[in-house]
């Protein structure tokens, strides 16, 4: 009675010119509707969630399958990458190239996306994160896991690939112009005792 007197009371009232927006769904209430699905009353609503357990059973074989095909193939180009950026460092600066090596490695685990979602690092992060290879190859390798997206995995392989060609002007073209300086310098921390 007391539910019927609160209602008449609010149909008493005047609609207002603005219509009101409306009301969507709680989270709560989602939650509740999807749960309600799965509940099992009669025999038909347990083969209906015998199936959608066994059509997820089947998504996660095949996202495990995807895993083997691709996932080998982005680890051994990133591998190839990276360690050609690194020799190539290491070849033309010698201990400077270690050096520099070791901070682009701390740059890219950091701003990267692989700890941490580029869209939530601080804005240089978010601008030096498009020259960094370990971007493309963590992006590669969470296509194989998350499942494939050829054109995304594709992409993130090409660009990945395109590392190749500064490592190797680096490594090539720019070693012969450094070997003079570098071995001065060599010489100077032999001439130190520094042990690097």
């Amino acid at each position: 009675m007391r539910k019927e007197v609160i209602y008449e009371q609010k149909s008493s009232k005047k609609p207002k010119n603005n219509p009101k927006k409306p009301k969507t769904e709680s989270a709560a209430a989602k939650a509740a509707k999807d749960n309600s699905s799965l509940e099992i009353k009669t025999p038909a609503d347990e083969h209906t969630v015998f199936l959608r357990v066994k059509k997820a059973y089947e998504q996660a074989a095949q996202k495990r399958e995807n895993y083997k095909k691709y996932g080998p193939l982005a680890v051994l180009i990133s591998g190839f990458v990276y360690s050609l950026i690194i020799y190539s460092l290491k070849i033309t600066f010698s201990v400077i190239g270690k050096a520099l090596a070791v901070i682009i490695l701390i740059m890219q685990d950091a701003g990267s996306g692989g700890t941490f979602p580029i869209e939530v690092l601080p804005a240089p992060f978010k601008i030096i994160a498009t020259f960094l290879p370990f971007k493309y190859g963590i992006n590669a390798l969470r296509e194989t896991v998350a499942g494939v997206d050829a054109e995304n995995y594709l992409k993130n392989l090409g660009a990945l690939m395109l590392f190749i060609i500064p490592a190797l002007v680096l490594g090539l073209l720019l070693r012969k112009p450094c070997i003079k300086i570098i071995s001065f310098f060599n010489g100077k921390i032999k001439e130190s005792d520094l042990v690097i």
